[in-house]
């Protein structure tokens, strides 16, 4: 037998005789688990209605819920432009055109219409969504003590929210 054979027969036959030890392989790996929270808001609004009045009402009261769904512990900010008929900073309903164009009016951010709503600093209403991603805000609108002609008067404020 060549030398290279009888290694081989050695081999083979120390292979046989001696049990063969099986062993089990551990494989690990990672994977990665992740969760994204939309921060994203949704906003709706409802009109600030503020009713039939007759051309001796005086100062007519208004509320309008302007509502905001988020994520949790989202902070934002809520603004309202002066409308599409403003006279500087105010905002003005109009009637289409003709004799007393114009009525004034203001939408204020607390109950007792001290604190006009804006869309500049210091002036908008800003918080963090509760757990639930709800909030509810009110808009106090009142038309001042004035006379008016009879006719219908319209104004469109844009509502900005920053989140």
């Amino acid at each position: 037998m060549s030398g290279t054979r009888l290694i081989l027969a050695i081999v083979a036959a120390a292979l046989m005789a001696a049990p063969v030890a099986v062993s089990a392989n551990t494989l690990t790996g990672t994977m990665n688990a992740r969760m994204r929270v939309d921060t994203s808001c949704r906003i709706t609004t409802e009109p600030l209605f503020f009713g039939n009045v007759n051309i001796f009402s005086g100062v007519v009261d208004a509320t309008a819920n302007i509502r905001l769904r988020c994520g949790p512990a989202v902070a934002y900010s809520v603004a309202i432009d002066n409308g599409q008929n403003p006279n500087g900073t105010q905002r003005r309903l109009w009637n289409g055109g003709g004799w007393f164009q114009y009525v004034n009016y203001q939408i204020y951010r607390n109950a007792a219409r001290t604190q006009v709503w804006g869309s500049t600093a210091g002036n908008v209403v800003t918080g963090t969504t509760p757990a639930n991603g709800q909030v509810t805000l009110v808009a106090y609108g009142r038309v001042p003590n004035s006379i008016v002609m009879p006719n219908e008067y319209r104004d469109v404020v844009t509502v900005t929210v920053t989140f």
